[in-house]
């Protein structure tokens, strides 16, 4: 096997756990989400059915609004749909992962390429910062204190990067204790 067929292999499994690890957050982040509007919506029902049958109380009308526009909101955003599509999609990157330590040619480096490739082509648009995350976590894990991670700006680290994509996309490469500093910028697309 050449040098060059070996960097693109690991470049292929960097890809492929990149893959991974984003649709599980995607995962994780629609299953919370689809518990949680059921949670709310089943404690603000029996609340409403409380109001509803107790006298002179208006509060029952509200709590019923109020589970309408939660119910809605699920059966528009389907996050029990998105986390079943994202978990498919990390199955399949998986599956790519698995291959990568079968190909010796650069034909089957080839195939491997256009299996990724047809996979990304099913995917939903990315977060950008999320995607971002889950790439400095995964060369945190493989590196350690060597890695030279990305700046994500506060906004985009937590929960909001699952929603939307808030800043500009300019990120700045930071280096950490063990390297020097020596700042590049990471492409906007």
């Amino acid at each position: 096997m050449t040098d060059s067929i070996q960097t693109s292999l690991e470049d292929e499994e960097f890809l492929a756990l990149l893959s991974i690890k984003y649709h599980k957050s995607r995962t994780r982040f629609f299953e919370g989400l689809s518990r949680w509007s059921n949670f709310v919506s089943l404690l603000a029902s029996s609340a409403a059915v409380v109001s509803i049958v107790s006298p002179n109380s208006s509060e029952g009308l509200y709590l019923a609004g109020f589970v309408a526009a939660v119910q809605a909101a699920t059966l528009v955003v389907q996050p029990s749909v998105l986390a079943r599509r994202h978990a498919e999609l990390a199955a399949r990157h998986s599956e790519v992962e698995r291959r990568v330590s079968r190909v010796a040619t650069a034909e089957e480096l080839k195939d491997l390429q256009r299996l990724r490739s047809e996979i990304e082509q099913d995917e939903p648009a990315e977060k950008w910062w999320l995607g971002l995350k889950m790439h400095n976590e995964i060369l945190l894990y493989q590196r350690g204190r060597n890695a030279s991670l990305y700046r994500i700006p506060l906004l985009q680290r937590g929960v909001l990067s699952q929603f939307w994509d808030i800043s500009e996309k300019k990120a700045v490469r930071v280096a950490t204790e063990a390297k020097p500093s020596n700042s590049s910028e990471f492409p906007a697309e």
